[in-house]
C-alpha cells in the first residue's frame, strides 16, 4: 500500500520520515502524535553548497540514490571541518 503523502510503499515511509526530520519530531509522529510544536534553538549552522554537475548525477540514479550519495558526500565534509 502506498503512503499518501509520499507515494511510498508504506514500510518505506518511517525510513524517508527519519531522513528529512529531525530525530525529536520523528519520535513524536511515531508515537502518533499529530500536533507538533515548533522548536528553538540558540543558534544554527546553515551551510550552502554546490556539486559540480548534480543535474547530470542526479539523471543517472533514483531518489534514495541521490539521498545516500549526497549523505556519504556531507559526511566526508563534516569529518573534514
Amino acid at each position: 500500500m502506498k503512503h499518501p503523502i509520499s507515494n511510498r510503499d508504506d514500510y518505506e515511509w518511517p525510513v524517508f520520515v527519519a531522513t528529512v526530520l529531525n530525530r525529536s519530531v520523528t519520535l513524536k509522529l511515531q508515537r502518533g502524535e499529530r500536533s507538533i510544536s515548533a522548536e528553538q534553538y540558540d543558534s544554527a549552522t546553515v551551510y550552502f553548497s554546490d556539486v559540480s554537475d548534480f543535474a547530470e548525477l542526479s539523471a543517472s540514479y533514483n531518489p534514495m540514490q541521490i539521498v545516500a550519495i549526497l549523505n556519504e558526500i556531507y559526511k566526508y565534509v563534516c569529518v573534514k571541518l
